[in-house]
């Protein structure tokens, strides 16, 4: 009988020593896999202007704020606001304490009809935080380039030859 029990109480330690062992390596995975629970001091405001390459506000341009985890584990996205450019080119967002630490980055992307750019910082202890964004190129009044240019002066062109075809002196 003695040997039954000695048995048992060794069937019970080797159980116990592997759920032991099951738990410590369940807890290192779990660890090295999560992100870090980590939050900023207090809500951060992002805020900037979106303007083409000569200083000109664009209204209307859709924006896109990323909070991404800062390297490792990898710049995956954290948190997303959106806004849209006002009147001025200026956009303003605020984000919750859990929603960035510093040392994240903060990614800005403006869309304005159908063109994209982006500009990003880092995530620093200050409250609130500037990213302008400024496209490559000038955005005329006419919203495509030299192609208005080039319908306004084909149709000042066509209304030139129909009067000129209409004042042909007449020979008497």
């Amino acid at each position: 009988m003695a040997s039954c029990e000695s048995s048992s109480g060794r069937m019970s330690a080797r159980i116990l020593v592997a759920s032991l062992s099951l738990a410590v390596v369940f807890a290192a995975v779990v660890v090295a896999f999560s992100h870090p629970v980590a939050a900023g001091p207090g809500p951060l405001t992002v805020r900037g202007y979106i303007r083409d390459n000569a200083g000109n506000p664009l209204e209307g341009a859709s924006i896109t704020v990323n909070i991404r985890y800062a390297p490792p584990p990898g710049g995956t996205i954290r948190s997303t606001l959106y806004d849209t450019s006002d009147s001025t080119g200026f956009y303003s967002v605020s984000f919750a304490y859990t929603e960035w630490d510093v040392g994240d980055i903060i990614e800005v992307i403006a869309t304005w009809h159908g063109h994209q750019e982006n500009n990003y910082t880092d995530a620093t202890v200050k409250p609130v935080q500037h990213v302008n964004v400024t496209y490559a190129f000038e955005i005329d009044e006419y919203g495509a380039g030299a192609i208005g240019l080039v319908v306004a002066g084909g149709f000042v062109g066509a209304v030139a030859l129909v009067v000129l075809v209409r004042r042909k002196p007449r020979q008497a």
